[in-house]
Protein backbone atom coordinates (compact mmCIF):
# COMPACT_ATOMS: atom_id res chain seq x y z
CA UNK A 1 0.00 0.00 0.00
CA UNK A 2 2.75 2.26 1.27
CA UNK A 3 4.69 1.55 -2.10
CA UNK A 4 1.90 2.30 -4.41
CA UNK A 5 1.04 5.53 -2.56
CA UNK A 6 4.75 6.57 -3.16
CA UNK A 7 4.28 5.51 -6.70
CA UNK A 8 1.76 8.20 -6.92
CA UNK A 9 3.58 10.73 -5.61
CA UNK A 10 6.26 10.08 -7.83
CA UNK A 11 4.29 10.00 -10.86
CA UNK A 12 2.35 13.65 -9.94
CA UNK A 13 5.81 14.89 -9.48
CA UNK A 14 7.38 13.96 -12.60
CA UNK A 15 3.99 14.97 -14.35
CA UNK A 16 3.83 18.63 -12.89
CA UNK A 17 7.80 18.85 -12.58
CA UNK A 18 8.02 18.22 -16.67
CA UNK A 19 5.09 20.90 -17.49
CA UNK A 20 6.37 23.88 -19.61
CA UNK A 21 7.02 27.39 -17.85
CA UNK A 22 6.02 28.83 -21.16
CA UNK A 23 3.36 31.64 -20.70
CA UNK A 24 -0.10 30.64 -21.96
CA UNK A 25 -4.15 31.63 -22.09
CA UNK A 26 -7.27 30.12 -22.64
CA UNK A 27 -10.39 31.16 -23.07
CA UNK A 28 -13.98 29.70 -23.03
CA UNK A 29 -17.44 30.53 -23.30
CA UNK A 30 -20.24 28.24 -22.36
CA UNK A 31 -24.23 29.26 -23.56
CA UNK A 32 -26.75 29.47 -21.34
CA UNK A 33 -29.16 30.71 -23.93
CA UNK A 34 -30.62 28.60 -27.08
CA UNK A 35 -29.96 31.11 -29.69
CA UNK A 36 -30.87 30.06 -33.22
CA UNK A 37 -27.50 29.64 -35.48
CA UNK A 38 -25.29 30.68 -32.34
CA UNK A 39 -21.93 31.21 -33.11
CA UNK A 40 -19.16 32.55 -30.83
CA UNK A 41 -16.08 34.54 -32.67
CA UNK A 42 -12.68 35.07 -30.46
CA UNK A 43 -9.10 36.86 -31.38
CA UNK A 44 -6.67 36.41 -29.09
CA UNK A 45 -3.58 38.30 -29.48
CA UNK A 46 -0.63 38.71 -27.73
CA UNK A 47 1.34 41.11 -30.17
CA UNK A 48 3.48 38.41 -31.65
CA UNK A 49 0.88 35.98 -32.45
CA UNK A 50 -2.89 36.53 -33.10
CA UNK A 51 -4.99 33.24 -33.21
CA UNK A 52 -8.42 33.38 -34.29
CA UNK A 53 -11.54 30.88 -33.57
CA UNK A 54 -14.95 30.74 -34.28
CA UNK A 55 -17.64 28.02 -33.13
CA UNK A 56 -20.87 27.34 -34.48
CA UNK A 57 -24.53 25.83 -33.71
CA UNK A 58 -23.55 26.15 -30.22
CA UNK A 59 -26.45 25.45 -27.67
CA UNK A 60 -26.95 25.72 -23.77
CA UNK A 61 -24.98 22.42 -22.70
CA UNK A 62 -21.99 22.49 -25.06
CA UNK A 63 -18.53 24.60 -24.43
CA UNK A 64 -16.51 26.34 -27.25
CA UNK A 65 -12.76 26.76 -25.57
CA UNK A 66 -9.75 27.37 -26.82
CA UNK A 67 -6.34 25.34 -26.53
CA UNK A 68 -3.88 26.30 -24.14
CA UNK A 69 -2.24 28.99 -26.20
CA UNK A 70 1.74 29.86 -25.68
CA UNK A 71 1.92 34.12 -24.84
CA UNK A 72 4.32 36.33 -25.42
CA UNK A 73 5.98 36.99 -21.78
CA UNK A 74 5.37 40.46 -21.61
CA UNK A 75 3.40 43.35 -23.50
CA UNK A 76 -0.42 43.06 -23.72
CA UNK A 77 -3.06 39.81 -24.12
CA UNK A 78 -5.85 41.23 -26.15
CA UNK A 79 -8.49 39.48 -26.46
CA UNK A 80 -11.98 40.26 -28.83
CA UNK A 81 -15.03 38.36 -28.96
CA UNK A 82 -18.44 38.28 -31.12
CA UNK A 83 -21.89 36.55 -29.99
CA UNK A 84 -24.29 36.18 -33.34
CA UNK A 85 -27.46 34.78 -33.97
CA UNK A 86 -29.17 34.64 -37.06
CA UNK A 87 -26.64 37.12 -38.81
CA UNK A 88 -27.28 39.31 -35.78
CA UNK A 89 -24.62 40.69 -33.25
CA UNK A 90 -25.74 39.58 -29.70
CA UNK A 91 -23.02 41.13 -27.79
CA UNK A 92 -19.45 41.94 -28.80
CA UNK A 93 -16.01 43.53 -26.87
CA UNK A 94 -12.82 43.00 -25.60
CA UNK A 95 -10.18 42.61 -22.75
CA UNK A 96 -6.93 43.12 -22.29
CA UNK A 97 -4.53 41.82 -19.58
CA UNK A 98 -0.57 42.05 -18.86
CA UNK A 99 1.20 39.40 -20.12
CA UNK A 100 3.74 38.55 -17.73
CA UNK A 101 6.36 35.81 -17.82
CA UNK A 102 5.65 31.71 -16.12
CA UNK A 103 1.81 32.91 -15.84
CA UNK A 104 -1.16 31.52 -16.92
CA UNK A 105 -4.28 33.28 -17.85
CA UNK A 106 -8.01 31.86 -18.20
CA UNK A 107 -10.60 33.56 -19.27
CA UNK A 108 -14.73 32.88 -19.11
CA UNK A 109 -17.46 34.45 -21.31
CA UNK A 110 -21.05 34.03 -20.16
CA UNK A 111 -24.31 35.32 -20.06
CA UNK A 112 -25.19 36.21 -16.75
CA UNK A 113 -27.26 38.48 -14.51
CA UNK A 114 -24.22 38.93 -11.79
CA UNK A 115 -21.30 39.73 -11.75
CA UNK A 116 -19.72 36.25 -11.86
CA UNK A 117 -16.52 37.35 -9.91
CA UNK A 118 -18.64 37.59 -6.70
CA UNK A 119 -18.80 33.66 -6.97
CA UNK A 120 -15.24 33.01 -7.82
CA UNK A 121 -12.26 32.49 -5.81
CA UNK A 122 -9.05 33.48 -7.45
CA UNK A 123 -10.75 35.42 -10.26
CA UNK A 124 -8.56 38.78 -10.74
CA UNK A 125 -11.19 41.03 -12.69
CA UNK A 126 -14.58 41.07 -14.62
CA UNK A 127 -15.82 43.33 -17.09
CA UNK A 128 -19.51 42.85 -18.48
CA UNK A 129 -20.78 44.00 -22.18
CA UNK A 130 -24.31 44.92 -23.59
CA UNK A 131 -26.21 41.84 -24.37
CA UNK A 132 -29.12 42.02 -26.90
CA UNK A 133 -32.67 41.51 -25.61
CA UNK A 134 -32.87 38.34 -27.97
CA UNK A 135 -29.78 36.60 -25.95
CA UNK A 136 -30.75 37.78 -22.56
CA UNK A 137 -32.55 34.87 -19.77
CA UNK A 138 -33.65 38.22 -18.07
CA UNK A 139 -33.53 42.24 -18.25
CA UNK A 140 -30.50 42.56 -16.38
CA UNK A 141 -28.20 39.89 -18.29
CA UNK A 142 -24.72 40.98 -19.71
CA UNK A 143 -22.04 39.33 -21.10
CA UNK A 144 -19.71 38.88 -18.70
CA UNK A 145 -15.61 38.46 -18.99
CA UNK A 146 -14.28 36.84 -16.16
CA UNK A 147 -10.03 36.51 -15.84
CA UNK A 148 -7.76 35.01 -13.47
CA UNK A 149 -4.39 33.88 -13.58
CA UNK A 150 -1.12 32.11 -11.22
CA UNK A 151 2.22 31.16 -11.67
CA UNK A 152 3.22 28.22 -13.54
CA UNK A 153 6.00 27.10 -12.05
CA UNK A 154 4.76 28.30 -8.03
CA UNK A 155 0.70 28.39 -8.74
CA UNK A 156 -0.97 29.16 -5.69
CA UNK A 157 -3.23 26.48 -4.81
CA UNK A 158 -6.73 27.00 -3.91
Amino acid sequence: MHSRIISLILSFALVTGCESAEPRARVQYSPRVNLPAQSWHLTIDDGDRAHSFQWDNLTIGSLAATPDLATASSGTLRITFQLRSAGMIMSEGDVSLDLRGDWEWGVDVRIDSLNPQLQCFGCLGARSFPVAVAARRIAKDSMWVTWGGNSIKNPVVY
